[in-house]
């Protein structure tokens, strides 16, 4: 799957919503990108994702209290809401199509007798004698 500008930028959008934040409500970018790294897509995503957002005049970002802040537009709280709504999930659509497919999801098979654990686990237990049979 090839993660596009539009996935990215409904991504922040949908990070918004999520949290409930309207039109003129501020997040530290210092805690977007904390909500970003979750999301565990490139930083530089963020970044691109910001610029579009902006260019679109869907997000304002101003300094406040020698910190950058980040706050939706009236036209930014209405996308936001229309990408929440449209109950596409982009950040679970990453995990599924892109993370996952590299990783071992199905469970260890158990035993033959039904223990659970590898032979060299179970051959190490010692005896229980507090354990009913």
């Amino acid at each position: 799957m090839q993660i596009t500008d539009v996935d990215i930028k409904n991504t922040v959008l949908e990070l918004f919503a999520r949290r409930g934040l309207a039109q003129g409500d501020v997040m530290w970018l210092s805690r977007l990108e904390q909500f970003w790294a979750e999301t565990r897509l490139r930083r530089s995503d963020l970044v691109t994702a910001i610029a579009v957002l902006c260019s679109e005049q869907l997000l304002i970002l101003e300094e406040q209290d020698s910190q950058t802040s980040v706050s939706l537009s009236q036209a930014g709280e209405e996308k936001a809401a229309e990408v929440l709504a449209s109950g596409v999930d982009y950040w679970g659509r990453y995990l599924r199509e892109e993370l996952l497919p590299g990783v071992r999801t199905n469970p260890q098979s158990p035993r033959a007798d039904g223990g659970g654990r590898r032979g060299y686990e179970a051959d190490a237990q010692p005896e229980m004698p507090w354990v009913r049979n």
